[in-house]
């Protein structure tokens, strides 16, 4: 069952009325249910942009890339490009089947960027980029940083760091989106060494009111120090509950990390509790801040 769940953005997190309205266009960003994986997508207008797509479980991703397709054909989307964040097969698993699908419907663009981090540590990586460089997409390392545009408004910084002692992998590649007043950082999946590094580069420029929080929200990522530089007020994270009912040890907020986050005074939603989570805003800011409808399926 839809939910929507309002909330004014400022210098601390309200609720809004069902009456708040926005003012103008809007964003949207729409984290999939997806279980034990990851998947985004970006939408302003009619172009989109996807970070990640994958599950753990091999046999879920066909669903995942129809998923994906069946939401893009629906809205009548442009894929304006892509992010794996890592190479991590629980991120990816589902692009090989989804590019396809794109591409025997005609709709994937020669040229579309798929920004990645360099690394191929597994087969299936490497098979993943050999398709995209034969489906015609161009592969982009952001390793100094690159800013593009989604739509007319909407202003995507795409950026890595050189190093972290988790190895290679791990050197996710960030995202962080403008859309007027309101801002969202994109973090993969890394460890509190990186988000170290790019606070230490970044600072204060890495300030988002929402944040997808690091590696499903394990505990060795979202340090205290990465929160109060980012500030965020509401976090999102893709998260899974096995069949038995417990959380799935790689795909959950950790209480060390649940811990920081609330007394952060940041509002958790996570899809193994919420499902889908489509945020939408204007980036307008308004006489009680900026407004974000938050709509979930669970």
């Amino acid at each position: 069952m839809a939910r929507v769940l309002r909330y004014w953005l400022k210098n601390i997190l309200k609720v809004a009325p069902a009456g708040a309205a926005f003012t103008g266009p809007t964003f949207r960003l729409v984290m999939f249910d997806v279980g034990p994986g990851e998947a985004i997508l970006l939408v302003e207008g009619k172009e989109a942009a996807l970070v990640d797509g994958g599950a753990e479980d091999v046999p879920v991703n066909n669903k995942v890339a129809n998923t994906l397709f069946d939401w893009i054909e629906t809205n009548s989307l442009s894929l304006k490009f892509l992010i794996p964040s890592h190479p991590h097969e629980d991120h990816l698993n589902a692009l090989p089947a989804f590019l396809r699908l794109l591409k025997t419907a005609g709709k994937l663009k020669g040229g579309t960027p798929f920004y990645h981090n360099g690394e191929q540590p597994s087969v299936f990586a490497r098979n993943l980029l050999s398709l995209v460089k034969s489906l015609g997409l161009k592969p982009v390392v952001p390793a100094k940083g690159l800013v593009t545009a989604l739509g007319p408004k909407a202003v995507v910084e795409v950026f890595m760091d050189g190093s972290t002692g988790h190895g290679a992998a791990y050197r996710s590649v960030w995202a962080r989106v403008t859309y007027g007043d309101a801002n969202f950082l994109l973090t993969g999946d890394v460890y509190m060494d990186y988000e170290k590094k790019l606070v230490k580069d970044k600072g204060a420029a890495l300030k988002a009111r929402v944040l997808k929080v690091t590696h499903h929200g394990s505990s060795g990522g979202t340090s205290k120090v990465f929160l109060s530089v980012v500030q965020p007020l509401v976090a999102i994270a893709s998260t899974y509950r096995l069949p038995s009912g417990g959380p799935d040890p790689k795909h959950n907020i950790d209480l060390p990390t649940e811990g920081r986050l609330k007394q952060a005074h940041v509002r958790i939603l996570e899809t193994a509790v919420h499902g889908k989570m489509t945020l939408e805003t204007d980036g307008v800011t308004q006489p009680n801040g900026v407004l974000l409808s938050v709509t979930t399926t669970k």
